[in-house]
C-alpha cells in the first residue's frame, strides 16, 4: 500500500496515518511520505506517536500533522478543553491540524475558547521565523567613484514548534526616504532554513554593495524571507511592520561622503631589496637587474631541498579590513621550473586577528607555454568578517620537493575595491 501511494504521488505530500507499528513508520519515511494521526485529545495522541515517531522523524524531512480525537461538542461532554487539547499537540513537531472541531463555516461564530486557541495555534504551528537582533556599520562611507558595502549581522530564532521543510533566502535592501530602492542583495544562509530548530538561534552574516556615487542621507534597511525559485513569493515573518511587497522595515543606516579613490594596501616594486620576502629551502630570493618596470625585481632560483606549498612568501604588515574586496596582482617571468608539473601563481592568504588561517584566493596561473616572458597574475579576494590581516606567496600548487626554479616578480599590488 505504501509503495502504491508512493508511485501514484510522486509530487504530493501524502500522509501515513500512524499507530504503534515501528517497522512500518520507518519504511513510509524511506519512501518519502508524512506522519499523520487522528486521535489527540487533552492527554496527548494515542500510541505516543509524538514522542516517539514525530520528534525523530521531523528532523528527516518527516512533516507531521494531528487531527482531533473528538468534535467540539463531544468534547464539551468529556470534559476535555480545546486549549489544553491544542497545547498537548503543540508539545510536537506539527505543521498541520486539522481543525475538526465543527463545520468551517461555523468557525467564523466559534466561542471565545475556540477562537482563541486557535489564534495561539496559529502562531506556534510548524515554522515561524523571527529576526530578533539585527546590527549593521553605525555609518555607511558613500564614495564617488567606489562602491560601499553596508555589512548586516543578525540572530534569527524558529519561535514555531517543527522544522521547516523549504530552503529560503533573505533578499536585503536600502530604500530611500520616497520607498525607492538604491541597493539590494540576495541572500543565502550558510545555516539553511530547513536546519533552523525550533527554539534555536542562528547567527547569519550579511552585506548589502552599495553603488558608488550614492548620495549622502538617511536609508531604510529592509529585509524579505523569500523563495529563490518563486522570487514573487514572500514568507511572512514573526514580526509585524511588513509592507506591501513583503518587506519588512529594520531601522534607518545613516550615509555619509567618504573618499572616492581606490586605495593601495600593499605595493612592491623590488627597487631596493627583497622587502623581507622569503623564499623556501634550498632556494634563494634576491634583488635582480631584470625587471619589468624600473630598475629591479626579485629573482628566485635555486633547487628546493624539502616539501613547501610556494616558492617565496612575505607576511603583510598593514592590516586587511574585514568584509571587503580587494584586487591583488604581480607580474611573473619563468625561465625554467625543471620537472615542476604546475604553472605557478600568486596566492593571498587571510588570517584572524589571532595569526589564524581563515582562507586562499589566488590569480590566473603563469602560461608555461610562454616561458621568459612577462606576464600578468591578476586575482580578487572577499576578506570574511573575521579578516585581520594575511600573507602572500608564490605558490606552486603541489607539495613537489626538489625542483629546480629560476622565476622573477615584480610590481606586486594589493589594491582595496571595496569596504565597509
Amino acid at each position: 500500500m505504501i509503495d502504491a501511494f508512493a508511485r501514484a504521488f510522486p509530487r504530493t505530500r501524502v500522509f501515513l496515518n500512524v499507530g504503534d507499528y515501528d517497522t512500518l513508520n520507518d519504511y513510509a519515511a524511506l519512501r518519502g511520505l508524512h506522519f499523520r494521526q487522528d486521535g489527540l485529545n487533552p492527554g496527548g495522541p494515542s500510541a505516543n506517536v509524538g514522542k516517539r515517531f514525530y520528534h525523530p522523524y521531523a528532523r528527516r524531512g518527516v512533516i507531521c500533522n494531528y487531527e482531533l480525537f473528538s468534535g467540539y461538542k463531544e468534547m464539551k461532554e468529556k470534559g476535555w478543553g480545546v486549549a489544553e487539547t491544542f497545547a498537548k499537540g503543540l508539545e510536537d513537531p506539527i505543521s498541520y491540524f486539522h481543525i475538526n472541531l465543527m463545520g468551517y463555516k461555523e468557525l467564523k461564530t466559534a466561542p471565545d475558547d475556540v477562537k482563541e486557541p486557535i489564534l495561539d495555534l496559529g502562531k506556534r504551528l510548524g515554522y515561524r521565523f523571527v529576526p530578533t537582533h539585527v546590527c549593521c556599520n553605525q555609518t555607511l562611507r558613500v564614495r564617488p567613484g567606489v562602491p560601499s558595502r553596508l555589512l548586516v549581522d543578525a540572530t534569527w530564532k524558529n519561535t514555531g514548534v517543527a522544522p521547516c521543510y523549504d530552503s529560503y533566502a533573505l533578499r536585503w535592501l536600502l530604500a530611500d526616504g520616497a520607498g525607492k530602492v538604491v541597493a539590494e542583495q540576495l541572500a543565502y544562509p550558510r545555516t539553511p532554513t530547513t536546519l533552523w530548530w525550533p527554539g534555536e538561534e542562528v547567527g547569519l552574516h550579511g552585506m548589502i554593495t552599495v553603488p558608488a556615487g550614492l548620495a549622502p542621507g538617511t536609508y531604510r534597511l529592509k529585509v524579505a524571507m523569500v523563495k529563490p525559485e518563486e522570487p514573487a513569493l514572500r514568507i511572512a515573518l514573526g514580526i509585524a511592520g511588513r509592507d506591501s511587497g513583503g518587506f519588512y522595515d529594520m531601522g534607518e543606516v545613516k550615509a555619509e561622503k567618504g573618499e572616492g579613490t581606490t586605495a593601495t594596501a600593499y605595493e612592491e616594486g623590488f627597487e631596493t631589496g627583497t622587502a623581507g620576502w622569503t623564499a623556501a629551502a634550498g632556494l634563494t630570493a634576491r634583488p635582480d637587474a631584470d625587471a619589468h618596470t624600473g630598475k629591479g625585481g626579485l629573482l628566485i632560483t635555486g633547487t628546493q631541498s624539502g616539501n613547501a606549498w610556494n616558492y617565496v612568501s612575505v607576511n603583510l604588515k598593514a592590516p586587511l579590513l574585514p568584509a571587503s574586496r580587494y584586487r591583488f596582482s604581480c607580474w611573473m617571468k619563468v625561465d625554467s621550473l625543471g620537472a615542476a608539473r604546475k604553472p605557478p601563481y600568486l596566492k593571498i592568504g587571510l588570517s584572524d586577528a589571532a595569526g589564524k588561517w581563515i582562507t586562499n584566493a589566488q590569480t590566473n596561473t603563469y602560461d608555461l607555454g610562454k616561458p621568459g616572458t612577462w606576464q600578468l597574475l591578476e586575482g580578487y579576494a572577499e576578506t570574511t568578517p573575521e579578516t585581520a590581516g594575511g600573507h602572500l606567496a608564490i605558490e606552486k600548487g603541489s607539495l613537489e620537493a626538489k625542483i629546480t626554479a629560476t622565476l622573477r616578480i615584480d610590481d606586486v599590488k594589493v589594491e582595496l575595491l571595496e569596504s565597509p
